[in-house]
């Protein structure tokens, strides 16, 4: 795992159909006695040695519905408790021990920011850090190349309009077309230099601005 203190990040490659895989990360953050996961997936040995050096991870959080992972296999192993936005529950297929809504405050330092419009129940979690940083699963992707994802995954994403680079989530796959515009206009009511994505790499400095270009 590599520290963004006390922040940590894991990646490797999800499936999402077949043998097609997109690069993935998953967030690990350290406050206090919460050791918090975001979207985790299950970690090769000596990652999981290094995480349990941290702490035993107290609670997952689950940024939309197609973010489930390994959620389950943590909360096994650990007993951490499972927290989800309430429009994602229905959708997850795992039992949820809380749930939230947009603008609560969660373990971790963080605040849920709620993205109506692009899938249910889809959070965008700001931490209090620095100039502010926002942790992000679906909503924001920053794959530099699509071909990060193989030929032919990386040419269907083309198809279906995903951008390279920083880059909201395509038209084709948002619920509602103008409540998501309004959601992303509504991250810049907020003040973040950090973005950090599950898809693609992190961007540790200017980050406001460069989303107000591409939004």
């Amino acid at each position: 795992m590599k520290g963004l203190l006390p922040i940590y990040r894991a990646t490797t490659r999800i499936k999402v159909a077949g043998p097609l895989k997109v690069p993935a990360a998953m967030y690990v953050i350290k406050e206090g006695e919460e050791i918090v996961l975001i979207d985790p997936f299950l970690l090769p040995e000596s990652e999981t040695q290094e995480l349990e050096a941290l702490g035993k991870p107290t609670l997952i959080l689950i940024a939309g519905e197609s973010h489930v992972r390994d959620a389950e296999a943590y909360r096994k192993r650990y007993g951490a408790k499972i927290l989800a936005n309430r429009e994602a529950v229905p959708k997850l297929g795992v039992a949820v021990d809380e749930a939230f809504g947009d603008g609560e405050t969660l373990p971790g330092g963080l605040t849920a920011i709620g993205m109506p419009g692009t899938l249910a129940g889809e959070t965008i979690f700001r931490r209090e850090q620095g100039k502010g940083v926002l942790i992000v699963g679906d909503a924001i992707w920053n794959l530099q190349r699509l071909s990060e994802c193989g030929w032919m995954l990386g040419s269907m994403m083309r198809l279906f309009g995903w951008p390279e680079g920083l880059g909201k989530m395509p038209k084709l796959f948002m619920k509602d077309e103008k409540l998501a515009a309004e959601s992303y206009q509504k991250l810049l009511d907020y003040e973040f230099e950090q973005i950090l994505v599950s898809h693609g790499q992190p961007i540790l400095s200017g980050a406001r601005g460069l989303l107000r270009i591409v939004i």
